[in-house]
């Protein structure tokens, strides 16, 4: 080998050294993923709606990454072991799962202490579902619309109820967020789940109670047995079409909402976060995905995982001022 073939071969490995060395692990992890299956966390137990709602989104993203998505359930805590799981997971994409307004934004503000940051252990993947709180009284009570329940709660202090399912959930704040932008003054009935307080909605235990359609089940509202007065939500829902939202009857920025959305370990690589949100966005587009939430009464999500990590800043924000006006304190 002569002297100019050798400084040739030299430069070319010199070449070669210099584009290895920008393929980063994070690239190389982002190109070669997913090998092989995913770990998909719904920290809820099997059969619920939440169950319901992991497993259909999982199945099609599935489907679109070419690899499949194995469901685990770690329920307990009301959400809040199966999360901790999600946090203490290896940042590479093989362990995703669900999140939730519960999980992310109100236990961190009324509970003492958490095993996980809601903002600092998770990267947001995107919104999957959500499904807005509705106003709703049982036919004994002869308010018709919003503003007459308020004049009535008004007359009556004290002698009207509303349900949740327990002191500190979604439907406890919704409660506690409407009272104090209406001046009423409610009674709070907790309960050990939706059913339970659904039971005494329709019992006449309970004049009221703060939840979603899907608990409601549609068909006690349209035979007259329970009256939705307002959605808390910017834009009516389409299977109720009649039922106005908060603000067009006189309580403007009175929304809330059960959401669902997809969250990783933190430290996961912003490649592969990407990845997983477009697979999330493609499969909200699948007819069987958009019946089956459509049959729940969800509402699909989207947007990208930046919006939805705004998303959990400002519910937690939000949240947290409602909790500090009501004094709730954790027992």
């Amino acid at each position: 080998m002569t002297g100019w073939t050798r400084g040739l071969t030299r430069r070319g490995a010199l070449r070669a050294g210099a584009a290895a060395a920008l393929i980063t692990p994070s690239t190389f992890a982002a190109e070669a993923y997913p090998a092989r299956p995913v770990k998909f966390v719904v920290p809820f137990p099997p059969g619920g709606s939440a169950d319901l709602i992991g497993r259909t989104i999982a199945l099609r993203m599935g489907d679109e990454l070419g690899q499949p998505m194995v469901i685990e359930n770690h329920a307990g805590a009301g959400g809040r072991i199966g999360v901790d799981f999600i946090a203490k997971s290896p940042p590479n994409g093989y362990t995703i799962g669900l999140g939730t307004v519960s999980t992310l934004c109100l236990a961190p503000v009324v509970q003492r202490s958490l095993p996980y940051d809601p903002i600092a252990s998770f990267a947001p993947i995107g919104m999957v579902v959500d499904s807005p709180v509705l106003v709703v009284v049982n036919s004994q009570v002869p308010a018709k619309t919003l503003q007459e329940f308020i004049a009535l709660a008004k007359a009556t202090p004290g002698q009207l109820n509303f349900a949740s399912i327990g002191p500190g959930s979604l439907h406890h704040f919704s409660a506690e967020d409407f009272k104090l932008r209406t001046g009423t003054n409610l009674v709070h009935v907790p309960y050990t789940g939706s059913a339970p307080a659904l039971i005494a909605l329709l019992a006449n235990e309970v004049q009221a109670l703060f939840d979603n359609l899907a608990s409601f089940r549609i068909e006690n509202i349209e035979s007259g047995k329970l009256k939705a007065l307002a959605v808390a939500a910017p834009k009516r829902l389409p299977q109720l079409p009649n039922v106005p939202t908060a603000a067009e009857v006189g309580i403007p920025g009175y929304e809330a909402s059960a959401w669902f959305g997809l969250i990783a370990p933190a430290g996961t690589p912003p490649e592969i976060v990407t990845r997983l949100n477009a697979a999330m966005l493609k499969a909200l587009t699948y007819k069987d995905v958009l019946d089956t939430y459509a049959k729940q009464a969800l509402n699909p999500g989207g947007g990208t995982p930046a919006e939805f990590a705004g998303t959990i800043k400002k519910e937690i924000a939000h949240w947290g001022d409602i909790v500090k006006a009501t004094g709730f304190k954790v027992e």
